[in-house]
């Protein structure tokens, strides 16, 4: 299948760069002709896959009809009809729109990755990619949400002007980024002091391990979820649809185990200096590890999809610590065998089980 040989390229391209997890590797001004390439090829491939995915083509319906939702965010609105009025096919508004999803992401990558091959090949194998196929903008949202998170500097008011209007932008095209603004800025707050201490890295790890064995065997936060969704009109399809009850209380295997092996990674990055560890990068993967804690199967998915994107750089982090003499070249051994079922077991449910409804490539 076309989406499989896509990442034996990526992942031979990585191996032949960049050799060995336990060697050095040199990011400033490396990799740019294959960044260019694969920016190239990941917007054309995307853009030019014809009805791929069940959303894909309720969106063609709108933008061909020109009938939108009332509930629809208007920005996304304005810009269909923009490229509709100016005569322009379904086919390149989903290219300009691959174009806005790829490129703030790729950018961030070169700039902050210390492994531009392994960024890119995690990012790929994670599926934030392949869900773009389908749900294209709630994923062009979260590339927005996450060039601003990225840019945002403390001491900055620039930076905090411009995650601002990434906020803005992103709720404009898809609503539930602002809930995920919540949530990163509540989990940055709580990684900064889960990160000042080594002890509470190891507790909250335990304490993940815990409490994804609890909510595997209980559907406590979906009963939860169900008695105050009123509270959120828009999306009480998610709950009190047919489909969604069944797919929500559903216990995943594939869910468990992830969050488990998440927390264990929470366990073992306890074992960096402080002066290594990253609250901004951190955070999103302590929010993704939550959300797959919480065994919510579908609204989970949903929302980890603004995560998807951060999660490679914290990963490159982790493996790629080049400052931090505490890590040895066996734990960066471990921590990429953890990330790579972390990522194989993600990308076989999107792709074998169609998990995101993302139909046979068909451009």
């Amino acid at each position: 299948m076309v989406y499989f040989s896509i990442l034996i390229f990526m992942a031979v391209v990585w191996l032949w760069k960049a050799q060995y997890i336990s060697e050095p590797y040199v990011r400033k001004n490396s990799g740019i002709l294959y960044v260019i390439f694969m920016s190239i090829f990941l917007v054309l491939f995307s853009g030019l896959r014809g009805l791929t995915g069940t959303d894909t083509i309720t969106y063609q319906l709108f933008y061909e009809t020109n009938f939108y939702p009332l509930s629809m965010e208007k920005l996304y609105i304005k810009m269909s009809q923009f490229f509709y009025q100016n005569g322009s096919s379904f086919t390149l508004f989903q290219i300009v729109t691959a174009l806005l999803t790829i490129l703030p992401i790729v950018i961030q990558y070169y700039k902050k990755s210390e492994n531009i091959y392994f960024t890119l090949l995690l990012f790929y194998l994670f599926s934030f990619y392949l869900f773009s196929f389908n749900v294209s903008r709630q994923t062009l949202a979260a590339a927005i949400l996450f060039f601003g998170y990225m840019n945002l500097k403390r001491q900055s008011l620039m930076s905090k002007i411009i995650f601002f209007l990434t906020i803005l932008v992103s709720f404009e095209i898809h609503k539930s980024s602002l809930y995920m603004v919540f949530g990163l800025l509540g989990a940055y707050v709580i990684s900064k002091l889960i990160l000042k201490k080594k002890s509470y890295l190891i507790f909250s790890g335990i304490v993940f391990i815990v409490l994804a064995v609890v909510f595997y065997k209980t559907n406590f936060v979906f009963n939860k979820l169900t008695s105050f969704s009123g509270s959120f009109s828009t999306y009480d399809g998610y709950l009190t649809a047919g489909t969604a009850g069944g797919v929500l209380t559903y216990k995943s295997l594939i869910t468990f185990i992830t969050a488990v092996l998440s927390s264990l990674l929470i366990l073992m990055y306890s074992k960096f200096s402080s002066s290594y560890q990253n609250a901004k990068l951190f955070a999103p993967f302590l929010l993704y590890t939550l959300l797959e804690i919480l065994q919510v199967n579908w609204i989970s998915d949903r929302l980890i999809i603004f995560m998807l994107p951060m999660i490679p750089l914290f990963f490159t982090h982790m493996v790629y610590s080049r400052d931090d003499k505490s890590i040895t070249n066996n734990d960066r051994y471990m921590l990429s065998s953890i990330i790579f079922i972390l990522g194989i077991m993600s990308f076989g449910r999107i792709v074998i089980q169609n998990f995101g409804q993302i139909l046979p490539y068909q451009g």
